[in-house]
């Protein structure tokens, strides 16, 4: 054998190389892949952990409370029992749920971030504009009641559930992480006109799909966009579940007898 050509070394060809470049660039979206479930995931499971808070916090408050929850923290009315004071120019710490929260705030946004909201326009024959709501999280309006007028409890447009009027409260959903295209305010109402007739569910699926579908109400239909979200339930079981469970009413109303669906 020639040592000359013993000593001389084939080096990579343009195809070989072209070859290691694509397979480094799958490895690498792979691995990108990778590190986005698990952050979502980890995300997730924060997520729960703050709605699980909320949710006992909701509970032990009920509990002190001959039974009763706290104010929705509704848009329209403001009260001194609101379970949370979002607005601007409200002293957060004075929500009636936040020393059972050790007033962490942080408990009330979803750690996948809560992004810059424009206020709050309402239709109608009145138009009101409301500033955003700058947290994550809503509650079942047929738990804290939805009240009409200035005084809390003196009118009722929805009737508040007790916790021990509540009918199997392992399937009756709480409070839950709304969608943040349409959250506006603390309450969450399910059954409304435009969940009937437009079969729209709010639960947020940040963590399942990695972005909202957006549009709020206005696209139509909304009932195939699926995805899961995060909820409480009323024994204080967290859970991710498909977001058109919120539109079964044995899944939503306390007073419903004949269970989830």
């Amino acid at each position: 054998m020639n040592p000359l050509h013993a000593s001389r070394r084939r080096g990579f060809s343009l195809v070989e190389l072209l070859v290691v470049i694509a397979i480094i660039g799958v490895l690498m979206a792979l691995l990108l892949t990778g590190i986005s479930r698990a952050r979502m995931q980890a995300q997730r499971v924060a997520c729960m952990s703050n709605l699980r808070q909320i949710g006992l916090a909701l509970i032990t408050y009920a509990m002190d409370n001959d039974g009763s929850f706290p104010a929705p923290g509704d848009a329209d009315y403001r009260y001194p029992e609101d379970w949370v004071h979002w607005q601007p120019d409200r002293d957060v710490s004075k929500g009636t749920l936040m020393r059972y929260l050790g007033n962490h705030v942080e408990v009330l946004k979803c750690p996948a971030g809560v992004e810059e909201r424009l206020p709050y326009t309402a239709g109608g024959a009145y138009p009101r504009t409301f500033p955003a709501y700058p947290f994550s999280y809503s509650l079942n309006a047929r738990f804290t009641g939805r009240p009409i007028g200035f005084s809390f409890g003196a009118n009722w447009g929805c009737e508040p559930c007790k916790l021990n009027q509540c009918i199997e409260p392992s399937t009756k959903i709480l409070a839950i992480e709304e969608e943040t295209t349409a959250i506006n305010d603390g309450e969450w109402y399910s059954g409304d006109t435009e969940v009937v007739i437009n079969r729209h569910s709010t639960v947020s699926v940040i963590h399942d799909k990695g972005r909202e579908y957006g549009g709020g109400f206005a696209v139509v239909p909304l009932y195939s966009e699926r995805g899961r979200g995060v909820v409480v339930y009323a024994d204080g079981r967290c859970d991710f579940v498909e977001r058109t469970k919120l539109l079964m009413i044995g899944n939503y109303d306390p007073h419903h007898l004949g269970g989830p669906y």
